[in-house]
Formats: structure tokens, sequence, C-alpha cells
């Protein structure tokens, strides 16, 4: 495990130590055991609880324990009790799930449970929320802590231009943070999605008709994800650079300009045979320092794009310089 130090070969342990130990492992399976037999015998009792939640402080990663709380609690998190009891219920629980996760921050199980009693509508999601963002300012990139923030956001209906503030900051704070990064493109993906930009078709067959332009936009209907407008991935480009000066040999933000580029590639492929493919095709370079171009990351990146569209090559002696790195972004 990260931060225990391995026990060198033929070093015998501490008598006390191991005594001690034997000692919890019998404790431990005395308890789990009679929880176990409580919840086969259908005991939701408050002692039956009391003794789940101390089993789970000491191993949050019992699935079944966790199933067994959710079986006792369902009527009365309903309101089977009435509402003062619900809400108590829902804030003892959310005790527990603390307490579970500051024993393992990255137990599922206990993130979980976690998201059922938040789902409850019984506590404030205000709180909620800001007790994620504390926890993401202590550990920035614990991937639990931002998949259940995403979660907090579509379940509070929180705007896609709060969550691209929020997620921004968390970038700035550490270029390095490979969730932060991967957040950026959902957030992303939904803002553009929120503000559609229609074509200039869409606008003149509305006007022609007298009637109102369409609030969703053909090119938005798609079950799949459309690429970023060209605007977006200028800025996009503009930020993942600064990151390079900053950080030249950190992979999360070189990962981050292969999404871009991919977006990239997808609008020129879709602006293919249509009257807009001359502007598609535009390139525009992004030059970077001599480092950043002899990292790994640069080279690795650089062949990916030369095998993705060889013919795509940009003619500028920017681009075939050694100390300019060729990246193709549509101009709209």
């Amino acid at each position: 495990m990260h931060g225990r130090p391995r026990q060198p070969k033929g070093v015998q342990d501490n008598p006390e130590k191991l005594q001690a130990s034997q000692k919890r492992i019998a404790l431990y399976s005395r308890l789990a055991t009679e929880v176990l037999n409580r919840r086969a015998a259908k005991q939701y009792d408050q002692e039956s609880l009391k003794l789940a939640g101390k089993l789970l402080e000491q191993n949050p990663e019992l699935y079944t324990i966790w199933n067994y709380r959710r079986e006792a609690l369902q009527n009365k998190l309903q309101g089977s009790d009435g509402p003062e009891a619900s809400q108590a219920a829902a804030r003892q629980e959310l005790q527990l799930t603390q307490a579970a996760l500051a024993r393992n921050p990255k137990s599922y199980g206990s993130w979980h449970h976690r998201k059922w009693v938040i789902q409850m509508r019984l506590v404030s999601l205000d709180d909620e929320l800001n007790l994620v963002k504390q926890l993401l300012m202590a550990d920035s990139r614990n991937f639990h802590g931002w998949a259940y923030w995403r979660f907090l956001c579509s379940f509070m209906g929180l705007s896609a231009e709060d969550q691209e503030t929020y997620v921004l900051a968390k970038i700035e704070e550490n270029f390095s943070n490979y969730s932060a990064w991967h957040a950026r493109t959902s957030v992303l993906q939904h803002l553009n999605a929120e503000r559609p930009t229609l074509s200039l078709a869409e606008l003149l067959a509305a006007d022609s008709k007298g009637t109102a332009a369409p609030a969703n936009p053909s090119h938005n209907d798609s079950a799949t994800a459309e690429p970023l407008p060209g605007h977006v991935l200028q800025q996009e480009y503009e930020l993942v650079r600064n990151a390079f000066y900053t950080e030249p040999h950190d992979q999360s933000s070189w990962l981050y300009l292969r999404w871009l580029i991919g977006n990239s590639l997808a609008r020129w492929d879709k602006a293919k045979g249509s009257s807009a493919e001359a502007a598609a095709t535009q390139v525009s370079c992004m030059p970077f320092c001599l480092v950043s171009c002899t990292s790994c990351h640069c080279k690795s990146l650089l062949a990916v794009i030369l095998v993705v569209d060889n013919s795509r090559a940009c003619p500028c002696s920017l681009c075939n310089s050694s100390d300019g790195v060729k990246v193709m972004t549509p101009l709209q």
C-alpha cells in the first residue's frame, strides 16, 4: 500500500504488535459475524444499526453492510416516522459515511451510500457542495470527490457556467490536476450545448418563413457530442499552452491537448464537402519553447497528429522549424 514501508525479509514482527493485531482481527471477525447474522434475520433495530456502523467504520468496503443499512432505513428516510425522524436519520448516515471516508477517502461503497442519502433531499445541498469542495482543497486529485462533485452539480441543476468557473480555478491552482482537466472536457461540452450557435442557413430560413429561430439547432440534436466551436478551441489552446510553459513535462495537460486536437479534426471532417470547408481547414500555429518540444509527451503527440492526417501538415516556416509545435485549429 502507498505510504507503508516494505517489511524486510527475515525480520520478525514485534511480538506485542503481533498480539495486538491478532486481537483486533478476532474482535473484527466476531463483529462481522454478528452483523451478518442480524442482517440474515432482518433485524433492523437501533442496536443492529449501531453494530453495523461500527463495522463500517473499521472496513468501509463491505457492500453487504451498506445494503443492510439501506434496507433498515428505507422507510424511515421516506417519512414513515415523520419528517424530523427522517432528517435525523439522514444526518446520521452522512456522519457515518464521513467517518468511513476519513478512514478510506476512495471507498466506493461509502460514496455510493452518501449519494443514496443525498437523493432523499433531506439535507442542505449547498452545505454538501461546500463540503466536497473542502475535500477537493485537501485532495485536489481525488477522482471519487470529482465524480461526487459532478453528481451534485447535476442533481442541483448548477449552470455549466458556474461549473466551468470552478474547474478553471482548480486547473489554475495546479496544472497537474488530471481530474480537473477531465472534468473540463465534460463541462465544456455541456456549456456549448446550452448555448448553441445557429448557422447562417438556419437564421435565413427562419427569417424567410417569418418564424423564430429554432431553439435547438439541428447540429445539436445528435446523440453524440458535437465538436467544440472554433473560438472555444482557440481559448482552450491558449490555456493549455500556459500549462506547458509552467509544467512542460507533465502528462495531464498533454492528454488534454490530445482531446482538443480530436475536436479540431472532428470539425474538419464535418466540414468536408460543405461551403464551410474552406474556413474550417484554416490552421493556426502555436509555438512553444524548445524545452516543451524536447519532452517525450510532445514527440508522442506530434507522431499522433501525423498518423491521423499527414495531408494536413502546415506549410508555414514556424511549424517546420525546430522551435514550434504544429497544432491545427479551425477558425470560425
